[in-house]
């Protein structure tokens, strides 16, 4: 959510920007350059694989926006109520329900992030 709307990215990366219940034709930005048509999650899983693809974002930058999405969408959880996020111990040190439901620290073999990611 954001002043005067809802942004919403699809896992096409479509972008929809929701004014009053209703989708609108986005914000008109002068000098954009055009992106080409493309399935973000499989450009997003081809660059996890180190095939390089072209992207709307860096890698690199993508990387550390996607924690903030990801804990926005799951924050979703719990409505209303204040989630604060700790990077450094990957916890919400003031709701420990939200800490043991949502954050997931074990990850399979190969699909944890790179050492270097931040």
């Amino acid at each position: 959510m954001c002043e005067g709307g809802v942004l919403s990215l699809s896992a096409e990366g479509r972008l929809e920007i929701w004014r009053d219940g209703k989708v609108t034709p986005g914000l008109k930005m002068p000098g954009l350059r055009k992106f080409p048509r493309m399935n973000h999650r499989h450009a997003w899983v081809e660059n996890c694989l180190g095939n390089k693809t072209e992207l709307y974002t860096p890698f690199k930058d993508a990387v550390r926006m996607t924690e903030a999405v990801q804990l926005a969408v799951k924050a979703a959880r719990f409505p209303g109520e204040e989630l604060r996020w700790d990077k450094g111990s990957l916890t919400f040190p003031n709701h420990e329900e939200a800490t043991r439901t949502i954050v997931r620290r074990t990850y399979r073999k190969g699909f944890a992030p790179p050492d270097d990611w931040c």
